[in-house]
Parts: C-alpha cells; structure tokens; sequence
C-alpha cells in the first residue's frame, strides 16, 4: 500500500470538499463523514479532464511564448503555471487546511500512474492541490457528476441505447427494471435528478443515492403522458415530482411584502405561469408551492385549489398549536416591538 499523502489547501477549498462529502453521503458505518473515501473517488474520477485541462492550459500559453523559449525553459513554464495556481489557491488567503491523503485499493494504480506521468516539474502534493482547487471552481451540480461518474456514464449509455436498468441504492433497496427518461439538475445548480418510469408508474432519485446501475437487455419503455409529466417537471423543478397527471393550476394571492419577499427568495422559487395584480398563477407542482410559500405566512395566501389551501391552514395551525403551549410556561425578557413583527 502506498504510504498517505500530505497536502496543503485552501480554507476554502477545503470547505467546499467537507460539504461535498456530507452532501453526497459519503458516511462511515459509525456516521463519520469518510473523507478518505470522498477524496479518493475524486481523485479517480478527476485527475484525467483535470490533467487534459492543464495541457490545453500550457498549450495556450506555449502558442505565445514559443518563439521566445527553449525546449529547456519548458520547465521554467511548469514552475511559471503552478505558482499560478498556488497563488490563486493559498497565496491570498490567510487560512489554509492540511489533508492526509491515504491512497485506497480503489485508487492505487491511478496514484501510481498519476506519480510516474503526470507530475514532472512539480511535486506531488501540489499536484494535488490543484486537482482539488480546480475541483472547487466548478458548480455543484457538476461536482455531483465527477464524483458519481460511472453511475452517471451508465445511465446515460442506458438512454442511448433505450435500455432499462438495474438500480441498486445506498441503503440497498433495489429496482430490478427501470426505464430512465433523463438525468437533469435542478434551476438552483445543487443536485442532479434521475427521471424514471416503472411499470405504470414515475419516479425521481436523486443521483447521490444511487450505488450500483446495471444495463439490462430490455427496451425501455416510457408513455408519452409520462414524457409529458417529466417534462413538466423539468420545466417548473425537477426536484419536485408530480404525483398526479391531473395536478389543478395554483393561484396564490400575495400582499406587498409577500410580493417583496417572492423577489428575494430565490432558492427553489416556483415559475408563474402569469401574474395578474396581487394574484400568481402557477402550473407546477403541489409540493413544490407549498414547500416555498411556508415561509411566507400570512403575506401569501394559496386560494386555489381548495385542498392545498386546507393544507396549509392545518400546517399552520399545527405550529401555532405548538407555540401555544410550548409558550405557556414562560415568560418573555424582553417585549417585542409590534412594528417589526408584522
């Protein structure tokens, strides 16, 4: 086994790859995140595009110094593109964070390979922390991709063949026979999202719950409602399926600041089919409506149809139920100023 490695990054970049390995549920069995896992799968997954990338990089920059340098300053340009990146990763911030990096079994022979082809003028750490840098600058849906590439690739050969798959989840559950329609991300640029038919039915997974997918020697077969209903969700969040071809249309009466508010909160913010006055008419998802207007109180009333209004009234209820005897037994420090609770 190859011995660890230590590398040095950014506070930054380090953040980004704490919260990519919790939000892609990469857990030990004792509920600890499994870093060493997240970054090896990196590494296996990335280091290709990445070390193409850098080609192409130096490519750019030989077009224009090369009639003014040497094959023998070729090493100089190397120095030149890592103190380049280094400045930008670790040069100016202040905080930086060390990574022990155990190479797996998994991982072995591409650390090898990376070792004895692709680090020539530099050292392996920085080698690394590049990698990882570079890594950090692409948005999170795409991250998601890297990180869960051979699912990916496969469900993607899946469509373009039109075959159905085989599913296995973390937990183990399985899909023995499931036609994937399309892989999307959501508007927000966070998560990617699996669209698949089973039997009479649709379903969305989302990718990082995904362990294994096998291509089976099926046709895949979607319905053109279905085709219809995925569509539909693409356009209004694919986060949030449709759990009725039928869903009615939505109208929500907003009041100025529930109309102030629908301008700020962007993150998962429902597309209106039109607006007229203090009205909002949507077309998409139930769940979707109700999850984002919760946060609006008495500022956005849903209107129709009268079965999501008559939810929210018992959610709302339910809450201030809550409150109500949560607040029984004690007594305020401080009152609170009625203008600003309004």
């Amino acid at each position: 086994m190859l011995e660890k490695i230590k590398i040095n990054i950014s506070k930054s970049t380090y953040d980004i790859l704490l919260k990519d390995c919790a939000n892609f549920n990469f857990y030990k069995a004792s509920d600890q995140l499994n870093k060493n896992l997240f970054l090896n799968t990196l590494i296996v997954n990335y280091y290709e595009t990445y070390s193409s990338n850098e080609e192409k990089f130096k490519e750019k920059l030989l077009t224009l110094v090369n009639e003014y340098i040497d094959e023998k300053q070729y090493e100089l340009l190397d120095k030149i593109i890592n103190t380049i990146h280094k400045d930008g990763e670790i040069g100016l911030e202040r905080k930086s964070e060390i990574i022990n990096l155990k190479p797996t079994k998994m991982s072995e022979k591409h650390i090898l390979f990376i070792e004895n082809n692709l680090v020539k003028n530099n050292s392996i750490s920085s080698f690394y922390r590049n990698l990882f840098a570079s890594y950090a600058h692409i948005p999170q849906n795409y991250r998601e991709l890297i990180i869960f590439k051979d699912v990916y690739d496969t469900l993607l050969e899946s469509i373009k063949q039109e075959r159905k798959v085989c599913i296995i989840f973390n937990n183990n559950d399985t899909l023995k026979s499931a036609s994937v329609y399309k892989i999307e991300s959501s508007k927000e640029e966070l998560f990617n999202y699996v669209l698949v038919n089973i039997g009479n039915s649709s379903m969305t997974i989302r990718l990082s719950k995904i362990k294994y997918v096998t291509l089976l020697n099926e046709k895949r077969n979607i319905s053109d409602k279905s085709q219809e209903m995925f569509e539909r969700q693409i356009k209004y969040g694919v986060q949030y399926p449709f759990y009725n071809y039928y869903e009615e249309p939505i109208i929500v009466k907003m009041t100025e600041k529930g109309k102030e508010l629908f301008k700020k909160i962007y993150l998962y913010r429902p597309v209106p089919e039109k607006i007229e006055g203090d009205l909002y008419y949507f077309n998409c998802s139930h769940n979707q409506v109700s999850h984002y207007f919760k946060r609006f109180g008495k500022d956005a009333m849903i209107i129709a149809p009268i079965g999501l209004a008559y939810m929210m009234k018992k959610y709302y209820h339910k809450a201030n139920r809550e409150y109500s005897e949560f607040l029984k037994t004690k007594t305020p420090r401080f009152e609170l100023d009625p203008k600003k609770t309004n």
